[in-house]
C-alpha cells in the first residue's frame, strides 16, 4: 500500500479494538504511522509528555495530539478527506453515528470479554452468534456495511471479524450476508496490511 504522508505515531495497548480501527483508517487514508505498544504500568516518557492522562489509544501528529477514538477518526476524515469515510450531509452523518454507536455498544463488549479471557467459551460464542443472526439483514445487498464503499463503520467492524477468525468463532450458516461481508472485509488491503504488520 502506498504511503504519501508520515509523521504519525499511534500509542496503544495490545490487543485494542479501538487502536486497530484507527490503524486501519490511517492505512485507508494512505498515512504512514509508527505503532508504539504501551505497558500502562511503565509508559514511555514521550507519551506522558503529550498525554499525562494516559488515555489510549493516542494519535500524535505533527499538528496535534488526539485521543478518544471517535475524535481521532473524525479528525482523520476531516483533515484528510480523500477517500471520504464518513457521509458528507448531516442527516446521513447522524444516521451513521447512530449505527456506529450500536456497533461499539453491542458488538465490542462481546469480543472484549473473549480478548480478556484469551478464549471463547460457549456463553460468549452463543452471544456472538445471536448478535450476528440478528444483524444479518442489515448486511444484505452490499459489499460493505450498507454501502459498496468502505467507511469508518467497516474500519470498526474489521477488528471484530478478524478476531472471530483468530479465535475460531464460526459465523452461523443462517447469516449468509455476514459470511459474505466477512470475506469482503478480511480481503480489504488495509485490513490485511494492518494485521500482517502486527505479526
Amino acid at each position: 500500500m502506498s504511503t504519501r504522508r508520515s509523521g504519525f505515531t499511534l500509542y496503544q495497548e495490545n490487543p485494542s479494538l479501538d487502536a486497530d480501527r484507527i490503524a486501519i483508517t490511517l492505512l485507508e487514508k494512505n498515512i504512514l504511522s509508527d505503532s508504539v505498544y504501551v505497558d500502562i504500568s511503565n509508559p514511555p516518557e514521550e507519551l506522558l509528555d503529550i498525554n499525562p492522562q494516559l488515555i489510549l489509544p493516542t494519535l500524535e501528529t505533527k499538528e496535534v495530539t488526539l485521543y478518544y477514538p471517535g475524535i481521532v477518526l473524525e479528525f482523520l476524515d476531516e483533515r484528510f478527506p480523500h477517500p471520504p469515510l464518513l457521509p458528507h450531509d448531516p442527516i446521513n452523518r447522524g444516521k451513521f453515528r447512530l449505527i456506529l454507536k450500536r456497533v461499539l455498544n453491542e458488538w465490542y463488549p462481546l469480543l472484549e470479554k473473549v480478548l480478556k479471557k484469551g478464549e471463547a467459551d460457549k456463553k460468549s460464542m452463543k452471544a456472538i452468534h445471536d448478535l450476528l443472526l440478528r444483524y444479518n439483514p442489515l448486511f444484505e445487498g452490499f459489499i460493505y456495511f450498507q454501502s459498496n464503499d468502505f467507511s469508518i463503520i467497516d474500519a470498526s467492524l474489521a477488528p471484530f471479524f478478524w478476531h472471530l477468525q483468530a479465535f475460531d468463532i464460526a459465523i452461523p450458516e443462517k447469516a449468509p450476508a455476514i459470511i459474505e461481508y466477512n470475506s469482503n472485509i478480511l480481503a480489504r488491503e488495509s485490513v490485511i496490511h494492518h494485521y500482517k504488520s502486527k505479526g
